[in-house]
This record gives C-alpha cells, sequence and structure tokens, in this order.
C-alpha cells in the first residue's frame, strides 16, 4: 500500500492503491467533491487550504462506486475504524452486516429464512471496515492479525521538498494498477447454475428494455420520473440501477412465452435483486437521515431514500410470494395488498404537490380492455351493498356497530374512488371522466389512503364484512393489471385464490354478497 501524509499534522492520509483520501480524525475516506467542505470544518483556511486542493488535483482519486474493496483477509487500511461485524455463512453471499437485526433481516430478504428463526449459527463475526459513510457506506472484512505493510509509505509532508516529485512518481504506477484491479472485477456475481453475464449486451438489453417499455408501465409519481429522475440516480449508484434493472428483468419474465426464457429473466433478476437489496440494507444502516455527513448533499440523500423505497415496495409487488390456501379465517395477501399499495402511494406522494393524485404513468397495451364492470355499474352495486349486507348478516350487535360504521365509510369512499371513472362524474370529482391507466390505478390507490385507519385493523382481524368490502376493492386491482400494471400481476392473483378459500369457508350468504366479484 502507498499511503502518503499530506497535511504537517499527519490528519489526511492519501492511499494510492485505493485512490482515496483519508481523514484520521474521521476514520473514513473524503469523496472529491467533499475536500474543500472538509478541510473548512478543521479549520483549514484559504492559502492552506488551497494548496492542499492544488495537491489533491495531482492525485489519482476514485469515485465512492469505483473504489475496489480489498480481498477478504487483507490487513486493515489505515486511517479507517475497525469495527465488528457480522457475515452471512450462506454458501456464496458473504454479506457484512454491522448489527444482528440487520443480520436478520437480510437473512429474512434474500435467503427466505424467517427472522424468529435466523441465530449465531446462520453468521461469523468478523472485523471490518468501510472507506466511507453515509449513502456510500460499504463494508469489506479485514484481517487484524495481519500486520500493516508499511514498507511503501511515504511522508508527503507539505514542507518537504520533493512533494510533487513523489506525487508524479507514484501516480502512474499506482493508477495503471488501479485499472489493472477494476477491470477485473465482475459486474454482477453469477450463481454456478448461470453463464456469466455479458457485460457489454445482456445489461445494455435490459436497461433498453427498462427506459422504453418497463418504466411506462410503473405508476408515476411525474411524467418523467421513471425515466429521467429515476436513471439519473441510478447512473451515480449502481445498486440502484440494480433496482431497476430487476424489474425490466421480471417484466421480460412476464412477457416470456416459453419457461426457459422465463427462468432465465427470473434468474437474471435474483442476482440484480441481491444487489440491489443489499446497497438499500447499507443505506438503512445508517440509523437517522441525521447520521448522513455533511459532504453528502441532503436532498440527493432523500431522493436516493425515496426512490430505493419506491423500488423496493414495486418488486415485493412483483415478487409477491405465492401462497397455499388459507388455514385461518384471515385473508392476510388481502390485507398486505391494500398496505403495500397505500405505502406505494405514500412514498410517491413525497415527490408531488399533490398527496393521492400521484399516478401519471400511460402504461403501452396493446388494446386497453375496457373496465368489467364497468364503472357505472359497479357503483350502483356498491350503493347496494349495505342493505344487502343488512339483510343477509342482520343487523349488527351494539358490540360491532364501530364496525359496521366504518365499513359504510369505507363502501362509500370506494364508490368515490370510482366516481371519476363513470361517464358522467360529478362536478365536485375531477374532470376525469375515462378509465385511462393513470385514472384506474389512482381510483384504487387512493382508496388505500382515504379509508379510515380502523378499517385495516377491522380486516387484519378477519371481521367478514370489512373483508367483503376489500374484495370489492379486489376489482379496482383487476381493472389496473388488466391496463398493463403487470406489476399487480402476482399479488392480484394469489389475493384472489385467498379470497376464493376463505368465501367457501363463510358459506353461501357471504358468498352471495361477492359473486360477480371475484373471478
Amino acid at each position: 500500500m502507498l499511503a502518503a501524509s499530506l497535511h504537517s499534522q499527519e490528519n489526511l492520509l492519501y492511499n494510492a492503491e485505493y485512490g482515496v483520501i483519508i481523514c484520521r480524525d474521521c476514520s473514513y475516506a473524503i469523496q472529491r467533491s467533499a475536500l474543500s467542505s472538509h478541510l473548512l470544518r478543521h479549520k483549514i483556511y484559504r492559502t492552506k487550504r488551497q494548496h492542499l486542493l492544488e495537491t489533491f488535483g495531482k492525485l489519482a482519486l476514485c469515485e465512492p462506486e469505483d473504489v475496489q474493496a480489498p480481498l477478504p483477509n487483507a490487513p486493515p487500511i489505515e486511517g479507517l475504524t475497525v469495527i465488528d461485524g457480522l457475515k452471512c455463512t450462506i454458501s456464496g453471499c458473504g454479506k457484512l452486516c454491522a448489527s444482528e437485526k440487520r443480520m436478520r433481516r437480510h437473512r429474512s430478504e434474500c435467503h427466505g429464512s424467517p427472522a424468529t428463526e435466523c441465530n449465531m449459527e446462520h453468521w461469523e463475526n468478523v472485523k471490518m471496515q468501510t472507506f466511507f459513510r453515509g449513502t456510500k457506506i460499504r463494508y469489506f472484512e479485514v484481517n487484524i492479525s495481519v500486520s500493516k505493510d508499511r514498507s511503501s509509505n511515504i511522508n508527503l509532508n507539505l514542507a518537504q521538498p520533493g512533494t510533487d516529485r513523489n506525487i508524479r512518481e507514484n501516480q502512474g504506477r499506482d493508477s495503471k494498477r488501479l485499472k489493472s484491479r477494476s477491470v477485473q472485477r465482475p459486474l454482477l456475481p453469477s450463481p454456478p447454475t448461470v453463464t456469466p453475464l455479458d457485460l457489454n449486451m445482456e445489461i445494455l438489453s435490459y436497461l433498453h428494455h427498462y427506459t422504453t417499455l418497463t418504466s411506462p408501465t410503473l405508476p408515476n409519481p411525474s411524467p418523467t420520473y421513471w425515466n429521467t429522475e429515476a436513471i439519473t440516480l441510478a447512473l451515480q449508484h449502481r445498486w440502484l440501477m440494480c433496482g431497476l434493472l430487476t424489474l425490466s428483468a421480471y417484466h421480460l419474465s412476464t412477457l416470456a412465452d416459453n419457461e426457459a426464457t422465463k427462468h432465465t429473466h427470473n434468474t437474471r433478476a435474483s442476482q440484480l435483486y441481491n444487489e440491489f437489496i443489499t446497497g438499500k440494507q447499507d443505506l438503512d444502516e445508517m440509523e437517522t437521515p441525521g447520521s448522513v455527513t455533511s459532504e453528502d448533499n441532503t436532498n440527493e440523500a432523500t431522493n436516493i431514500r425515496t426512490l430505493s423505497q419506491q423500488i423496493a415496495l414495486l418488486l415485493n409487488l412483483t415478487r409477491w410470494p405465492p401462497q397455499s390456501p388459507p388455514t385461518t379465517p384471515k385473508p392476510n395477501s388481502l390485507h398486505n395488498l391494500l398496505k403495500l399499495i397505500h405505502e406505494l402511494s405514500q412514498q410517491s406522494s413525497q415527490t408531488t404537490s399533490e398527496p393521492n393524485r400521484n399516478v401519471t404513468s400511460t402504461p403501452k397495451t396493446p388494446t386497453p380492455t375496457p373496465p368489467s364492470p364497468s364503472p357505472s355499474d359497479f357503483i350502483k352495486r356498491l350503493r347496494t351493498l349495505p342493505p344487502r349486507i343488512g339483510k343477509t348478516l342482520g343487523r349488527p350487535p351494539p358490540t360491532m356497530m364501530d364496525q359496521a360504521l366504518t365499513s359504510i365509510s369505507a363502501i362509500s369512499m370506494l364508490v368515490d374512488c370510482i366516481l371519476p371513472l363513470a361517464p358522467d362524474p360529478p362536478a365536485h370529482s375531477p374532470a376525469t371522466s375515462d378509465p385511462t391507466p393513470e385514472n384506474l390505478w389512482r381510483a384504487m390507490s387512493s382508496f388505500t389512503c382515504e379509508v379510515l385507519e380502523e378499517f385495516y385493523g377491522f380486516l387484519e382481524r378477519g371481521d367478514v364484512v370489512p373483508v367483503i368490502v376489500a374484495a370489492h376493492w379486489v376489482v379496482l386491482v383487476r381493472w389496473a393489471r388488466d391496463v398493463g400494471f403487470w406489476v399487480l400481476s402476482g399479488a392480484l392473483e394469489d389475493v384472489e385464490r385467498e379470497m376464493r378459500g376463505w368465501v367457501e369457508g363463510e358459506g353461501k350468504d357471504v358468498k352471495g354478497l361477492v359473486e360477480g366479484v371475484l373471478i
């Protein structure tokens, strides 16, 4: 390792092997764009700061995403804090986490292990470091029993003659070493059963599919969000790009006309997803947004968090796990889908000034099928639902009056959400009397935001009337799926299958109330 002190007090260290400048006082590397502000924070003023910045300009510095992590069992990097960490023991994984909580979540999300069943047998204790903090945090394992190599360290004290010459002499040699290391790094880890990724064509094909076909099918906070703002951030953060490419791969899988092609895209999607979720978990390692260091742009950090959460929620829809027919009277998938759509809508509203009016996407479908039943007919059905429930199930006892009133309120809200889709919407409704894709998604998602919180509680408990109301909301999910929102397909299929099992268990009276709603 070539390390060079750049300040007379030796609190700045240039590591030429990795192309970073490390602050000894802060114990992390400084991004190129934050060098000036970092020096000012350490009270290095004007003349001396300008001299240092001129010196930095002669160094080969890497951007955070281009810094190559040391190989496992390498000695600690001088100037960086060594911390206790955990390493996943799944073959081929090796994920590093700073806490048991993060490791349990990793095992659950990436390997399907229930968090409650994860214990110390599923990971091992390691020592680790990270070059950067904030949104650029990325851990790597180190071996503290291996002594640091100081043989190539040189002191580049500002007062020492030959500083510039030493930099020039070592810069060429070490930049070549950096280039040779970067060429050897694969874009993504490949499982043994899958051929290595074609860096030049396959990933580009997924990106092309995303920009041309996938992005228009995603619920958008703004017309340019997924195809401009998201791409701009993803080009700066590899793991975010993997998230967008995961959506593209799953989209291609739904379009595949044979099982072999579908399997290939699903395999690539899983591979890309693992890198995305690892990056997101690293971002979540920060306890609070305020822990982002001052050199990180606050707005960018917020945008990264919002985008990563939206991608994760869409992938939760896309990767919706198939479940067996319910063994309990509670239709859990229905409740989970409502909550997920609600959370996605809330995340989208953070990027627009009109909460719950947050979708301007127009999925590309050959010939959109008119909603069935039609919005007008479905509104008529919903308006007759309360008396039909009363006639079939009887008057609710006083102890269940809150549930009954909450359910009636939910039916009214569902009608209000559908009214703009009818041919002649009332004057107080938005002037969108057209079941376009964006209006269909808006109707579906608005209900999840406007319904009372108590409704979710009754639904989670499995109470009959709230479940009947929510089953009618599923019709809106089907409408949105049918006009091109493919991300809903797996979840919708699972919810409808679960609901059919629930209805059979409840008997013919309940079956009559949802007849024609479930397919």
